[in-house]
């Protein structure tokens, strides 16, 4: 009789224990997730000078016709904000592919704009990487843009 109240009390104390642990697990991975999410908030929000890049590249091909071998050869300002802006969306394809930033908000947030940058420059992309003989050029930006249209 005594053992079988000692198994009892044992079974209660590991399903005490088991519950516990699982509540621990929760709060974890709620801290981990809130983590992300501000990691990307600050990302997007506070890193206004790569933001504006962004919208200044995008603003200013949209609607034109895209010379790649002009902005290769004539116009460096452009050719250095152009790069810097792939350099940017390729970090946050990193970020996001790594689960460093939060994929959720970096979509709602820059979707149409990394659509217009990838739509304008995927030939620029593929020359570098023909050019370089590194097919890894942009390789992770050109992957989620092909993940989100899919």
């Amino acid at each position: 009789m005594i053992f079988e109240i000692i198994d009892v009390i044992s079974t209660m104390a590991l399903l005490l224990i088991a519950i516990q642990l699982s509540f621990i697990s929760i709060q974890f991975r709620k801290k981990f997730k809130y983590d992300i999410v501000q990691k990307t908030y600050d990302e997007i929000y506070k890193n206004s000078e790569q933001r504006n890049l962004l919208l200044k590249v995008s603003s200013y091909v949209q609607g034109r016709e895209f010379d790649i071998d002009n902005l290769m050869h004539e116009d460096e300002a452009y050719r250095k904000d152009v790069f810097e802006a792939l350099n940017y969306c390729e970090y946050l394809a990193m970020g996001i592919e790594q689960g460093i930033l939060d994929e959720r908000l970096v979509q709602t947030t820059y979707r149409n704009l990394l659509y217009v940058m990838h739509s304008h420059f995927d030939r620029l992309i593929k020359e570098l990487r023909m050019n370089s003989n590194d097919p890894e050029t942009f390789r992770h930006f050109s992957q989620l843009m092909k993940k989100w249209r899919a």
